[in-house]
């Protein structure tokens, strides 16, 4: 049995395992439509047709959202059903260990303002400008400060931005993190600006820190993490005026941590890892040939009919 990631590595397990009786279950992390015209390069623009070509040879197909479950399905033709959706597991034994550091910055320890923190690498996918110019709206309202955690090629575009907007000094690109817990953690709010998204990761940790999140609705992931915003507010992508009041909304009214904590409990790598088991165990006692197999439909479900925050 074989494991893979990622699109060219889910069609290279399959052209190398062809033959051999190694069963390839391959796993999807973002919207495959979303990545392919995003690049623009032809090695991701025939991944949907490599992928509808090998998916006779593939064993399993495991999704980490499911709206990348249903992307994935219409991009490459792959029967919905025999795509599984598995969250990313997030929350294991040493995850509060690694969130109870401390920033050594004075925006962490003397708490002058509000504190805003966003993590992500600094690249289009992201969206910082639009965080940028939602920071500025809310700075024109009340004090504030902004942390950008991560790094990337537009950093130098979003630092000329935020001396254009007039809040470079409100804002701290305090680059790529070894470890972004603490920062997350000593945060009054977590703001997700991103276009598109797989699963929405760094949402996850945020609530198991207790730290309320604002996140775009983009696809995929964020809605199915924050319970259709039950556990955050939602914004449409790309408009800033709209993320500001989030913003200002969560900094008045923010959930209760216990409520956020209890959510990311539902992404710990023992839930994951029962929901693999239940993938992986028909799979190696099956022992019909590869291209019989499907996928067995699993993976946790997101909770629907409950009471959400105001958008």
């Amino acid at each position: 049995m074989l494991v893979s990631h990622l699109g060219h590595g889910n069609i290279m397990a399959v052209l190398a395992a062809a033959g051999t009786g190694t069963k390839v279950v391959a796993c999807q992390h973002n919207a495959l439509s979303a990545q392919t015209s995003a690049t623009g390069t032809w090695s991701h623009r025939v991944l949907p047709r490599l992928y509808r070509m090998t998916q006779r040879w593939t064993a399993g197909f495991v999704a980490v959202s499911e709206g990348v479950a249903a992307d994935w399905s219409a991009a490459a033709c792959i029967p919905r059903r025999r795509i599984a959706t598995i969250y990313n597991p997030v929350i294991d034994a040493g995850f509060q260990d690694r969130a109870a550091g401390t920033v050594d910055h004075a925006w962490y320890r003397d708490r002058p303002a509000p504190l805003l923190v966003a993590v992500g690498r600094l690249e289009d996918q992201k969206d910082i400008p639009t965080l940028l110019q939602a920071f500025r709206i809310l700075r024109d309202q009340r004090e504030a400060r902004l942390v950008l955690v991560g790094d990337g090629s537009r950093r130098e575009m979003l630092e000329d931005l935020a001396r254009s907007l007039g809040i470079a000094g409100d804002v701290w690109f305090a680059g790529a993190q070894r470890n972004p817990l603490p920062f997350i953690r000593g945060a009054d709010l977590l703001a997700l600006s991103s276009r598109f998204e797989g699963f929405g990761l760094v949402l996850v940790e945020a609530l198991a820190c207790g730290t309320p999140v604002v996140s775009t609705d983009c696809p995929h992931g964020p809605s199915e993490v924050l319970g259709g915003g039950r556990y955050g507010r939602l914004v449409p992508p790309g408009d800033p005026a709209a993320l500001a009041v989030a913003l200002s909304a969560s900094l008045d009214s923010p959930p209760e941590a216990e409520l956020l904590r209890r959510r990311a409990a539902d992404f710990s790598t023992e839930v994951a890892t029962a929901a693999w088991l239940d993938i992986l165990r028909p799979l190696l006692v099956d022992s019909r040939p590869v291209a019989a197999v499907e996928a067995v439909p699993t993976g946790l479900a997101t909770p629907a009919a409950e009471p959400r925050h105001p958008r």
